[in-house]
């Protein structure tokens, strides 16, 4: 449900969407807890980035942070628990 409303605020139109496993980020004075989702939408939209999992990993820096949601989405799609279409 929270990925679906997130989804909507954005103006995106969910097709299909997995939680991933929750993280953790600690900075010296601050700790983040951190919920993340795999989305496949029916239209890129919004003021956001749109890039394959290749881009990814060779062309966009992906903050330390939010590693941990690129490698859980990467072996969800792998696996095949979240086929492509």
């Amino acid at each position: 449900a929270e990925a679906q409303k997130t989804a909507e605020q954005w103006g995106l139109s969910l097709i299909q969407y997995c939680a991933l496993p929750p993280s953790k980020h600690i900075f010296t004075h601050i700790e983040w807890e951190m919920n993340g989702y795999l989305m496949r939408v029916e239209e890129p939209a919004g003021d956001f980035v749109w890039a394959d999992l290749q881009e990814l990993e060779t062309v966009y820096a992906i903050p330390s942070a939010f590693a941990p949601f690129l490698t859980a989405a990467k072996n969800l799609l792998d696996s095949g628990h979240f086929p492509a279409l």
